[in-house]
């Protein structure tokens, strides 16, 4: 189940209990339309103490009216899902800068660069977080935070999320939109072998995160150890290299070599780790800014493992 973390500034902003009541409603209504696409909204952890037209959001709901908004946004308050407060990150940046000052709106974004969170919906009529995107980097390291404000924008993304039924979506999909992913005929040919058990979505994103991550990580520098936590913290999945001692069984290193232009011959040792049964084997040259993948199927044979 997919996860929108909830920007409530604005309702610090209202005046009247009017107004105040009809931002209420529209959580009420975002928090119904993720539901019916098998999202959840999380609120900040400390959503019932934020400051609203004198007092507080929870002293507000408990002499409302006790109408369907008030019981929805109380269970909220009191049962969450929640997201949590972190310990401040130093000499962080955000791109663009957040329109005005709003200590919320860095703790918000300060909490997805921690969480490793990318997906944030707003509530109409922001006006602190007013950008679609954000990136917030701490030296080597960035995170790309996407905001939806009101309910008609979230339709709007729903609508054109990708949702691949077959691996062969997912290839057209990398090839008609990273130029600079390069998915051989040999992965293609180990694909339609395959059963992916309906993981495509997944396999589209992790390859996608082999730009957007390792290939940065690989031309900062960045060591073996430090970029298999970086890439297992940003997705979820493990990246890793092949062992000496699978290497050095002339069968396993053949499995592992394929043809891309220029450079011939290479071997693609490295691998994304997807469940027991499929690794994606790559290549990345750095100077060209290209990544191939030579292997998308089944967990080739290793030392300890035969396929």
């Amino acid at each position: 189940m997919g996860i929108f973390y909830l920007n409530h500034n604005v309702l610090e902003l209202q005046r009247s209990d009017q107004n105040l009541i009809t931002k209420l409603k529209e959580i009420t209504k975002i928090n119904q339309y993720l539901d019916s696409q098998s999202f959840n909204m999380y609120v900040y952890s400390n959503l019932w103490n934020i400051p609203v037209l004198g007092g507080t959001l929870k002293s507000f709901l408990y002499r409302a009216n006790r109408d369907e908004v008030s019981v929805v946004l109380l269970t909220l308050m009191n049962t969450g899902p929640f997201y949590y407060e972190n310990s401040v990150v130093a000499n962080l940046t955000i791109t663009p800068n957040i329109n005005g000052v709003s200590s919320f709106a860095n703790k918000l974004l300060e909490i997805c660069f921690k969480d490793k969170h990318s997906l944030v919906t707003s509530i109409s009529d922001e006006t602190y977080l007013i950008n679609r995107s954000y990136e917030v980097s701490s030296g080597i390291i960035t995170h790309e935070i996407v905001n939806h404000i009101g309910i008609e924008d979230l339709t709007t993304y729903f609508e054109q999320q990708f949702n691949p039924i077959n691996i062969k979506d997912v290839f057209e999909k990398i090839e008609e939109q990273n130029y600079n992913i390069v998915i051989l005929e040999d992965a293609k040919k180990s694909a339609q072998q395959h059963n992916f058990l309906g993981r495509f979505i997944e396999i589209y994103k992790v390859i996608i995160a082999l730009e957007d991550i390792e290939l940065s990580m690989l031309r900062e520098g960045v060591p073996a150890a430090e970029r298999k936590k970086i890439f297992f913290e940003q997705t979820g999945f493990e990246i890793s290299s092949e062992s000496d001692k699978t290497l050095n069984i002339r069968k396993y290193k053949r499995e592992r070599e394929f043809i891309i232009p220029v450079a011939g011959k290479v071997l693609f040792d490295w691998h994304i780790k997807i469940g027991n049964s499929t690794r994606i084997h790559y290549y990345i040259d750095k100077q060209n800014y290209k990544i191939y993948i030579g292997h998308c199927g089944k967990h080739l044979g290793t030392a300890s493992y035969n396929s």
